[in-house]
C-alpha cells in the first residue's frame, strides 16, 4: 500500500527456536535457527526462517 496512514492489524506472533552446540575444544560453533509465524503479529508479513551462527572463544 502507498498510504502511508495505513496501520495494519496486529495480532500475534508466534516463534520456534532450535539450537545445537558441541564443545569438544575451548572454541564453540553454535547454529540456531529460528522459525516466526506472523513476525510483528502482522498477516500481511510472510513468515520467515532465520539462519544464525553462534562463535565463542575461551582465552
Amino acid at each position: 500500500m502507498d498510504d502511508s496512514r495505513y496501520q495494519p492489524v496486529q495480532t500475534a506472533e508466534y516463534a520456534a527456536e532450535l539450537h545445537c552446540g558441541h564443545k569438544p575444544s575451548p572454541w564453540l560453533l553454535q547454529p540456531g535457527l529460528q522459525y516466526l509465524h506472523r513476525p510483528g503479529g502482522v498477516d500481511e508479513v510472510d513468515d520467515t526462517c532465520v539462519l544464525s551462527l553462534k562463535i565463542s572463544a575461551t582465552f
